[in-house]
């Protein structure tokens, strides 16, 4: 039986999936990304933080790398840049994957409208 505190991830990752699907693959580096997300987020009201460090796939690490965190998800739609077509991409959630590894500390981007029309070519 799912619990209350599941439901609502699960409600929430499924708000997230829809406001972002359109964005996870767009030809863009991990900062790109990370400032695409945050203003697709923050539009829509979704509680996240965006993280700078560095970030370890296996026995591989990329340093700096530019991420989002949310309740037990990361967003990561540069991985495979990096690592490869077997590195996940999109909406990550941390436990399935005990091979990924981030370590960072809380960035913020201040992105616009203008920034967000140039970063998505809509612009």
């Amino acid at each position: 039986m799912i619990s209350f505190k599941e439901h609502l991830y699960e409600a929430n990752i499924k708000q997230v999936k829809k406001v972002i699907s359109d964005y996870i693959d767009l030809p863009l580096e991990c900062d790109g990304f990370a400032q695409v997300m945050t203003y697709l987020l923050t539009k829509h009201k979704i509680k996240h933080d965006v993280y700078g460090g560095k970030v370890q796939w296996k026995d591989q690490i990329f340093n700096p790398h530019f991420w989002i965190k949310l309740d037990g998800y990361v967003i990561d739609c540069a991985l495979r840049i990096w690592f490869g077509p077997s590195a996940p991409h999109g909406i990550i959630e941390l436990k399935k994957y005990p091979e990924l590894k981030y370590d960072g500390k809380k960035v913020k981007f201040n992105v616009n409208d203008f920034v967000f029309k140039i970063l998505t070519m809509q612009g």
